[in-house]
């Protein structure tokens, strides 16, 4: 039988369910405030079935289905089929249930969700959305079960759709999906929907493996110790392989049973995620973050912590990164959801112009500027101050210029000879406030001076790319907590770019004091690897210490591409390859990571390359580029990246960090070029 009609005509059903449920939302956020004033309450089942005790369906996302369920019979509440979107909505008898509610559980976790109907699935369906339509879809069917039986084309009451209206449909790639038969390896022998011809093999024997957590966490997240297996294999791949444009998509679709877990982990409970490249934790950490503040999100249980928060920050390391992730917020709807970068968040203290990003160093200064005791100073300073001049309130600059020249505030605080040499280095207030390297020690004082007010504070702060966070700025990001609030840090301890960030979780875990009882961190190591391949991270983790160099990654990929050259032709190599890179991925935006951006800057736009320096972009026509320090590429993703002189990145005690990280920001093909020697964990051998 030839299932390619089949297909065609299950796909342009569920788009026009697709396009219905757009439609309905569409019309009730018009109607919302009449509608609002009209309900004075909302019945108990739809509290379960929405999570929100108000008017649902008012949230501003995107509004699309991104998966369907079927049980094995008529549900009071769902019918047998019901789908899962980014807001509640009803057409006709069928549901549409948010995928924030409880009962969401069901499509995520599968027969493994507590809910009382998990032992009556038949099946799931999952959607890949572009543009607000559906384009393919992948079941997953419990044993024995038929598609036509768990995904018939009707829906509850024989309700019936019709075929969607637009002019064309996208043409999506075959040989991604069996239509109408379940998966029956870990994933597909052969991918042939990649953005280029390069098919990729996909080992059969690899599973994903969960790194076992802390005793604590595991019974809390109700975590098996065996491996668990993907969800929903094929339609992982057939995302991952779609171009990268610049800004991170959601993966609600193809959100896996450990990710769900932690993205809706306890609010009022402390996390630290560590993982390897490509795990996930930014979109673990995003997902959380419209999770927590969603006015659909339901509690999960009596102590789970509050919902629906007003005020919640997600502090990443640059502004290039804000912005290649707030597409996220913009598609789930998020609501009070702040996204900043730590450096920004200084310079709001000091109500001072960010500053660019610098390259990090390992030296004497950066010492003394990160320590967690530094910010003592600035506390005993002001304490001193109020004490013997308590008819002055003083401001920042009256702190500085008393603590870096001689005066009795100076010879009370300042006990220490190394510290009286960083405050002579410090100058004065005017020298100061022009060098960021000074500006956490400022905003320590500034926040002694005067507390951060209610409305600065925030319920939940999430932290991504923690790694590269030294003490005094955690020490600044804590006074940002709120009463009752709680921090979820995301990050990769081998990406460490500094000597003098915590060189542990755990470490960290006691300055901040989200240890447990036993003095345990409440960490959770992911690692499976999603978006790159092995072959990049197998060179890549040459890098890093042999006992941590397991490599869980769903596709094989191609081997880097190594070039050396004379040292005039670096730049010039460099620009070749990109461009090569570019015919490969012409619809994705890709990347050069050197030590000296502007040099290479120079050469392509000699070959007619435009450049928008607010966002580190080059184009031509309509190819992009971008050239980055390692620095700034930190929580980015490009199809294809070209690394310029690996040996001038800088290094740190024991790593690499900023080489490894710039070697695993490329999804499918890497190339690496050089005129000095390779490292030596880099050669060949």
């Amino acid at each position: 039988m030839n299932e390619e009609p089949i297909y065609k005509l299950t796909l342009d059903f569920e788009r026009g369910v697709n396009e219905e449920y757009g439609r309905s939302v569409h019309k009730r956020r018009e109607d919302d405030a009449r509608m609002v004033a009209q309900i004075s309450s909302i019945n108990r089942n739809t509290q379960w079935l929405t999570g929100s005790a108000k008017m649902p369906g008012v949230t501003n996302s995107d509004i699309v289905v991104i998966g369907r369920v079927s049980i094995d019979h008529i549900d009071d509440d769902l019918g047998n089929n019901f789908y899962i979107g980014t807001t509640y909505s009803e057409i006709g008898k069928t549901l549409i249930v948010n995928w924030n509610a409880r009962i969401a559980e069901l499509y995520f976790l599968g027969t493994d969700s507590a809910d009382v109907l998990a032992s009556t699935l038949l099946g799931r369906r999952s959607f890949h959305v572009a543009n607000d339509d559906l384009t393919a879809y992948f079941d997953e069917l419990e044993s024995a079960v038929n598609d036509q039986i768990a995904f018939p084309l009707t829906l509850n009451q024989d309700f019936q759709f019709p075929r969607p209206q637009k002019a064309a449909r996208p043409v999506i790639a075959r040989g991604v999906v069996n239509p109408g038969t379940p998966t029956e390896t870990p994933w597909s022998d052969q991918i042939n929907d990649a953005p280029t011809a390069r098919s990729q093999l996909i080992p059969k024997a690899a599973e994903p493996e969960l790194i076992e957590p802390k005793s604590i966490i595991k019974q809390q997240l109700n975590i098996k110790s065996e491996p668990p297996l993907i969800r929903t294999p094929d339609a992982v791949i057939h995302a991952i392989n779609q171009p990268r444009r610049g800004h991170l998509s959601a993966v609600l679709s193809t959100l896996q049973p450990d990710q769900y877990r932690l993205v809706t982990w306890p609010s009022n409970q402390p996390l630290i995620v560590q993982g390897q490249p490509g795990t996930g934790k930014t979109i673990i950490a995003l997902h959380r973050a419209v999770f927590l503040t969603h006015e659909e999100s339901e509690f999960k249980h009596d102590t789970y912590g509050p919902l629906r928060l007003t005020k919640v920050a997600l502090i990443g390391p640059t502004d290039i990164y804000s912005n290649h992730v707030k597409n996220v917020q913009n598609q789930l709807g998020g609501n009070g959801f702040e996204i900043i970068s730590v450096e920004s968040l200084l310079a709001s203290i000091l109500d001072v112009a960010p500053a660019s990003t610098d390259m990090t160093t390992s030296s004497k200064s950066e010492y003394m500027d990160t320590r967690w005791i530094l910010g003592d100073y600035g506390v005993k300073a002001v304490s001193w101050w109020r004490k013997h001049q308590p008819n002055v309130t003083p401001s920042v600059k009256m702190i500085v210029d008393s603590l870096t020249k001689p005066t009795l505030l100076r010879d009370a605080v300042v006990d220490n000879a190394e510290f009286a040499e960083y405050f002579n280095s410090m100058k004065n207030w005017d020298y100061a406030i022009t060098k960021p390297n000074y500006w956490p020690f400022l905003a320590m004082v500034s926040i002694s001076i005067k507390p951060l007010a209610m409305n600065r504070l925030y319920s939940h702060i999430f932290v991504d790319e923690a790694q590269d966070i030294d003490p005094l700025r955690w020490r600044i990001i804590d006074k940002f907590l709120g009463k009752d609030s709680s921090l979820s840090i995301f990050g990769d301890m081998n990406q460490r770019r500094s000597d003098f960030s915590y060189s542990s979780w755990t470490e960290l875990a006691t300055d901040l004091q989200i240890s447990d009882e036993n003095g345990i961190a409440p960490v959770y190591e992911l690692q499976t690897i999603y978006r790159s391949t092995r072959r990049i991270l197998a060179y890549a983790s040459r890098l890093l210490p042999k006992n941590e160099r397991s490599i869980v990654a769903l596709r094989e990929g191609i081997d880097p591409t190594i070039i050396k050259v004379i040292p005039k032709e670096i730049h010039d190599e460099a620009a070749r390859q990109i461009e090569k890179l570019l015919i490969a991925y012409p619809s994705a935006i890709n990347a050069i990571i050197t030590i000296n951006p502007q040099e290479q800057r120079t050469r392509l736009q000699k070959k007619g390359w435009g450049y928008d320096s607010r966002e580190s972009l080059l184009s031509k026509d309509d190819l992009k580029i971008r050239i980055l320090r390692p620095d700034q590429a930190r929580g980015l993703e490009f199809d294809g990246v070209v690394v310029v002189e690996p040996i001038d990145f800088p290094k740190n005690i024991g790593r690499q960090g900023a080489l490894y990280t710039s070697l695993t920001r490329a999804n499918q093909e890497l190339v690496v070029v050089h005129s000095k020697p390779l490292p030596q964990e880099l050669k060949i051998r």
